[in-house]
Protein backbone atom coordinates (compact mmCIF):
# COMPACT_ATOMS: atom_id res chain seq x y z
CA UNK A 1 0.00 0.00 0.00
CA UNK A 2 3.00 2.49 0.93
CA UNK A 3 4.40 1.55 -2.53
CA UNK A 4 1.24 2.63 -4.29
CA UNK A 5 0.73 5.37 -2.72
CA UNK A 6 4.94 6.54 -3.79
CA UNK A 7 3.47 5.45 -7.41
CA UNK A 8 0.39 7.78 -7.11
CA UNK A 9 2.98 10.29 -6.30
CA UNK A 10 5.60 9.25 -8.71
CA UNK A 11 2.64 10.25 -11.40
CA UNK A 12 1.83 13.18 -9.98
CA UNK A 13 -1.97 12.05 -9.36
CA UNK A 14 -1.43 13.86 -5.48
CA UNK A 15 1.19 16.12 -4.01
CA UNK A 16 0.84 14.16 -1.04
CA UNK A 17 -0.71 11.67 0.40
CA UNK A 18 -2.07 11.36 4.57
CA UNK A 19 -3.78 8.29 6.07
CA UNK A 20 -5.40 8.21 9.46
CA UNK A 21 -6.27 5.00 10.39
CA UNK A 22 -6.27 2.27 13.38
CA UNK A 23 -3.98 -0.73 13.59
CA UNK A 24 -4.90 -4.48 13.74
CA UNK A 25 -2.71 -4.42 16.86
CA UNK A 26 -3.31 -1.15 18.50
CA UNK A 27 -3.46 -1.03 22.04
CA UNK A 28 -6.06 1.06 24.12
CA UNK A 29 -6.90 4.88 21.68
CA UNK A 30 -3.67 4.21 19.57
CA UNK A 31 -4.29 5.50 16.12
CA UNK A 32 -1.62 5.82 13.48
CA UNK A 33 -1.37 9.17 10.85
CA UNK A 34 0.57 8.64 7.78
CA UNK A 35 2.15 10.78 5.78
CA UNK A 36 4.11 10.52 2.12
CA UNK A 37 5.86 13.57 0.47
CA UNK A 38 8.03 14.10 -2.40
CA UNK A 39 11.39 15.24 -1.13
CA UNK A 40 11.61 16.68 2.26
CA UNK A 41 9.46 15.63 5.07
CA UNK A 42 7.01 17.54 6.88
CA UNK A 43 8.29 19.96 9.86
CA UNK A 44 7.36 18.33 13.48
CA UNK A 45 7.39 21.92 14.71
CA UNK A 46 4.44 22.38 11.83
CA UNK A 47 2.65 18.99 12.15
CA UNK A 48 2.61 18.71 15.96
CA UNK A 49 0.27 22.08 16.92
CA UNK A 50 -2.11 20.46 14.34
CA UNK A 51 -2.61 17.38 15.57
CA UNK A 52 -3.22 18.69 19.30
CA UNK A 53 -5.40 21.27 17.86
CA UNK A 54 -7.49 18.57 15.91
CA UNK A 55 -7.69 16.91 19.92
CA UNK A 56 -5.37 14.05 19.72
CA UNK A 57 -2.51 13.79 21.89
CA UNK A 58 1.07 12.39 19.81
CA UNK A 59 2.81 9.80 21.45
CA UNK A 60 5.43 9.31 19.02
CA UNK A 61 6.62 9.71 15.52
CA UNK A 62 8.77 7.35 12.88
CA UNK A 63 9.99 8.87 9.58
CA UNK A 64 11.54 6.51 6.81
CA UNK A 65 13.43 8.15 4.19
CA UNK A 66 12.58 6.06 0.46
CA UNK A 67 14.73 6.81 -1.86
CA UNK A 68 14.55 5.04 -5.15
CA UNK A 69 17.19 3.52 -8.17
CA UNK A 70 17.56 6.36 -10.09
CA UNK A 71 17.71 8.79 -6.71
CA UNK A 72 13.94 10.30 -6.46
CA UNK A 73 13.17 10.91 -2.60
CA UNK A 74 10.23 10.91 -0.44
CA UNK A 75 9.83 10.06 3.14
CA UNK A 76 6.82 8.80 5.02
CA UNK A 77 6.08 9.99 8.78
CA UNK A 78 4.40 7.50 10.81
CA UNK A 79 2.84 9.76 13.76
CA UNK A 80 0.97 8.23 16.43
CA UNK A 81 -1.72 9.98 17.97
CA UNK A 82 -4.55 9.09 20.31
CA UNK A 83 -8.19 10.62 20.99
CA UNK A 84 -9.36 9.06 24.64
CA UNK A 85 -12.91 8.28 22.47
CA UNK A 86 -11.64 6.06 19.62
CA UNK A 87 -14.17 3.55 20.15
CA UNK A 88 -17.18 5.30 19.37
CA UNK A 89 -15.40 6.66 16.18
CA UNK A 90 -16.76 5.91 12.34
CA UNK A 91 -12.90 6.03 11.97
CA UNK A 92 -13.88 5.81 8.00
CA UNK A 93 -15.71 8.93 7.79
CA UNK A 94 -13.38 10.55 11.01
CA UNK A 95 -10.27 10.07 8.88
CA UNK A 96 -11.59 12.24 5.71
CA UNK A 97 -12.62 15.03 7.84
CA UNK A 98 -9.28 14.44 9.95
CA UNK A 99 -7.12 14.26 6.73
CA UNK A 100 -8.87 17.50 5.02
CA UNK A 101 -8.67 19.59 7.98
CA UNK A 102 -5.25 19.13 8.49
CA UNK A 103 -4.23 19.38 4.73
CA UNK A 104 -6.33 22.86 4.85
CA UNK A 105 -4.44 23.92 7.85
CA UNK A 106 -1.08 22.95 6.60
CA UNK A 107 -1.79 24.44 3.49
CA UNK A 108 -3.12 27.62 5.69
CA UNK A 109 -6.21 27.68 3.64
CA UNK A 110 -7.34 26.98 7.72
CA UNK A 111 -7.41 28.07 10.87
CA UNK A 112 -5.19 26.03 13.95
CA UNK A 113 -7.16 26.44 17.30
CA UNK A 114 -9.16 24.38 19.62
CA UNK A 115 -12.51 24.66 17.67
CA UNK A 116 -10.64 22.03 15.49
CA UNK A 117 -11.55 19.43 18.08
CA UNK A 118 -14.94 19.40 16.71
CA UNK A 119 -13.77 17.15 13.87
CA UNK A 120 -13.58 14.48 16.00
CA UNK A 121 -15.83 14.85 18.79
CA UNK A 122 -19.01 16.38 16.48
CA UNK A 123 -18.19 14.89 13.57
CA UNK A 124 -18.01 18.45 11.78
CA UNK A 125 -15.80 18.93 8.38
CA UNK A 126 -13.59 21.81 8.51
CA UNK A 127 -15.81 24.13 6.37
CA UNK A 128 -18.32 23.38 9.27
CA UNK A 129 -15.70 24.28 11.52
CA UNK A 130 -14.92 27.72 10.17
CA UNK A 131 -18.31 28.25 11.24
CA UNK A 132 -18.42 28.33 14.44
CA UNK A 133 -15.64 29.76 14.84
CA UNK A 134 -16.64 32.64 12.93
CA UNK A 135 -19.55 32.76 15.44
CA UNK A 136 -16.93 32.96 18.36
CA UNK A 137 -15.13 35.52 16.54
CA UNK A 138 -18.29 37.61 15.83
CA UNK A 139 -19.52 37.08 19.39
CA UNK A 140 -15.95 38.30 21.21
CA UNK A 141 -16.70 41.85 18.93
CA UNK A 142 -19.25 42.31 20.72
CA UNK A 143 -17.78 42.08 23.96
CA UNK A 144 -18.85 38.55 25.31
CA UNK A 145 -16.47 38.11 28.44
CA UNK A 146 -15.32 35.02 27.79
CA UNK A 147 -12.19 34.54 26.14
CA UNK A 148 -11.75 32.32 22.54
CA UNK A 149 -10.38 28.81 24.88
CA UNK A 150 -12.88 29.26 26.86
CA UNK A 151 -15.56 28.90 24.46
CA UNK A 152 -13.92 26.02 22.23
CA UNK A 153 -13.66 24.40 25.89
CA UNK A 154 -17.44 25.15 26.38
CA UNK A 155 -18.49 23.87 22.75
CA UNK A 156 -16.19 20.71 22.84
CA UNK A 157 -17.91 19.62 26.18
CA UNK A 158 -21.43 20.07 24.19
CA UNK A 159 -20.20 18.53 21.14
CA UNK A 160 -24.05 17.33 20.40
CA UNK A 161 -25.44 21.00 20.67
CA UNK A 162 -22.70 21.73 18.29
CA UNK A 163 -23.28 19.70 15.79
CA UNK A 164 -27.10 20.89 16.21
CA UNK A 165 -26.39 24.71 15.52
CA UNK A 166 -24.43 23.52 12.31
CA UNK A 167 -27.12 21.51 11.37
CA UNK A 168 -30.10 24.44 12.03
CA UNK A 169 -27.42 26.65 10.58
CA UNK A 170 -27.42 24.32 7.16
CA UNK A 171 -31.02 23.73 7.47
CA UNK A 172 -31.46 27.64 7.26
CA UNK A 173 -29.79 28.48 3.91
CA UNK A 174 -29.53 24.96 2.22
CA UNK A 175 -30.76 25.47 -1.48
CA UNK A 176 -33.69 23.64 -2.47
CA UNK A 177 -35.53 22.49 0.16
CA UNK A 178 -39.10 22.62 0.45
CA UNK A 179 -40.59 25.43 2.72
CA UNK A 180 -42.34 23.18 4.51
CA UNK A 181 -39.98 20.41 5.22
CA UNK A 182 -37.61 23.45 6.52
CA UNK A 183 -39.72 24.52 8.57
CA UNK A 184 -40.44 20.93 10.05
CA UNK A 185 -36.92 20.33 10.21
CA UNK A 186 -36.07 23.60 11.72
CA UNK A 187 -38.49 23.09 14.84
CA UNK A 188 -37.08 19.42 15.29
CA UNK A 189 -33.65 20.79 15.73
CA UNK A 190 -34.60 24.31 17.34
CA UNK A 191 -35.74 22.44 20.28
CA UNK A 192 -33.42 20.05 20.42
CA UNK A 193 -30.89 22.66 21.04
CA UNK A 194 -32.88 24.56 23.48
CA UNK A 195 -33.19 21.18 25.38
CA UNK A 196 -28.97 21.16 25.78
CA UNK A 197 -28.83 24.32 26.55
CA UNK A 198 -31.01 23.90 29.53
CA UNK A 199 -28.57 20.99 30.73
CA UNK A 200 -25.61 23.48 30.86
CA UNK A 201 -23.81 23.26 34.16
CA UNK A 202 -23.28 26.50 34.93
CA UNK A 203 -24.14 29.93 34.37
CA UNK A 204 -21.35 30.74 31.95
CA UNK A 205 -21.82 27.86 29.84
CA UNK A 206 -25.65 28.56 29.91
CA UNK A 207 -24.59 32.15 28.60
CA UNK A 208 -22.12 31.08 25.72
CA UNK A 209 -23.92 28.56 24.11
CA UNK A 210 -27.40 30.50 24.67
CA UNK A 211 -25.21 33.26 22.47
CA UNK A 212 -23.87 30.93 19.89
CA UNK A 213 -27.77 29.75 19.59
CA UNK A 214 -29.05 33.33 19.59
CA UNK A 215 -26.49 34.30 16.72
CA UNK A 216 -27.45 31.18 14.24
CA UNK A 217 -31.26 31.97 14.87
CA UNK A 218 -30.85 35.96 14.04
CA UNK A 219 -28.39 34.92 10.92
CA UNK A 220 -30.22 36.18 7.58
CA UNK A 221 -28.07 35.38 4.84
CA UNK A 222 -24.80 33.78 3.94
CA UNK A 223 -22.17 32.80 0.78
CA UNK A 224 -21.46 29.19 2.81
CA UNK A 225 -23.52 27.49 0.15
CA UNK A 226 -22.36 29.05 -3.01
CA UNK A 227 -19.54 28.38 -5.70
CA UNK A 228 -17.11 30.05 -7.45
CA UNK A 229 -16.16 29.07 -11.13
CA UNK A 230 -14.64 25.90 -10.43
CA UNK A 231 -17.81 24.35 -8.37
CA UNK A 232 -15.13 25.51 -5.11
CA UNK A 233 -16.41 26.72 -2.15
CA UNK A 234 -15.49 30.47 -1.87
CA UNK A 235 -12.41 31.20 0.35
CA UNK A 236 -13.85 33.38 2.40
CA UNK A 237 -17.15 33.42 4.94
CA UNK A 238 -20.06 35.83 4.94
CA UNK A 239 -22.60 35.93 7.28
CA UNK A 240 -25.61 38.92 7.57
CA UNK A 241 -27.13 39.25 10.79
CA UNK A 242 -30.49 41.34 12.01
CA UNK A 243 -28.56 42.52 15.51
CA UNK A 244 -32.01 43.83 16.84
CA UNK A 245 -32.93 40.39 17.81
CA UNK A 246 -29.82 39.56 19.33
CA UNK A 247 -29.63 39.52 23.26
CA UNK A 248 -25.86 39.76 23.31
CA UNK A 249 -25.91 43.38 21.26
Amino acid sequence: LDAKRIDGLIKGEHDDYLLLYQPHDAVGNQLNFRTFRKKDPLLLSSVMPILEDLGTEVHSERPYRVVLRHGQEFWIQDFEPRFPNTAELDLDAAAERFQDSFRQVLERKGENDGFNRLILTAGLDWRQTAVVRCYAKYLSQLGIPFSQNYMEDVLVQHAGLARSLIEQFELQFRPGMRGKLREEKLNVCIASINRAVARAKSLDEDRILSAFAGAVSTTLRTNYFQRDGQGRPKPYLSIKFDPSKLPEV
